[in-house]
């Protein structure tokens, strides 16, 4: 069953209720949208759509607002009293980084066969398995399988991956 979804009235009163809500509703409305507000803290809408469901922007969101001069982290969150432990995850605006050694090869497999989605019907795996293996840096003993596998592959390529299958 769908949950019925929340007014922007409803919204605004359940946000006006801690002193949290009230700092991210006075600095959602200093923005003409959610996206120009993710663009000034160097996020995605979606994010900002996650703390206004959660009712407070995040620690990290927080500290980064701070640092660029939007409002004070202790503004917009009063109820955090140690702000000197990181948030766990990536910090909000850093792109994760995609040098890993099965992320690099991965990256050169589809450059090899034109794209993600080339690759990945030469392969016999979902565009959504290639992703996973991308995000953890490491594929499967199954995927490997199906990298010794592949056709029409150059020396270069099905060596990097004989290497991988012996690391491991």
């Amino acid at each position: 069953m769908h949950e019925l979804r929340e007014t922007p009235e409803a919204q605004r009163a359940r946000l006006n209720k801690t002193p949290q809500g009230k700092a991210l509703l006075e600095l959602l409305d200093a923005f003409p949208t959610k996206r120009a507000l993710a663009a000034e803290l160097g996020s995605s809408a979606e994010y900002v759509s996650r703390c206004i469901r959660e009712g407070a922007l995040s620690k990290s969101g927080a500290i980064l607002a701070d640092k660029r001069g939007l409002a004070t982290k202790e503004w917009l969150r009063p109820d955090v009293s140690d702000w000197s432990s990181i948030p766990p995850g990536l910090p909000i605006g850093v792109k994760p980084s995609r040098d890993g050694v099965a992320q690099v090869l991965l990256c050169d497999l589809a450059k090899h066969f034109g794209s993600v989605k080339a690759f990945c019907k030469a392969a016999g795996v979902t565009v959504a398995t290639f992703h996973d293996w991308n995000t953890r840096n490491r594929v499967s003993a199954s995927g490997m399988l199906k990298l010794v596998a592949l056709k029409g592959l150059n020396r270069e390529l099905r060596a990097r991956i004989k290497a991988a299958v012996d690391a491991g």
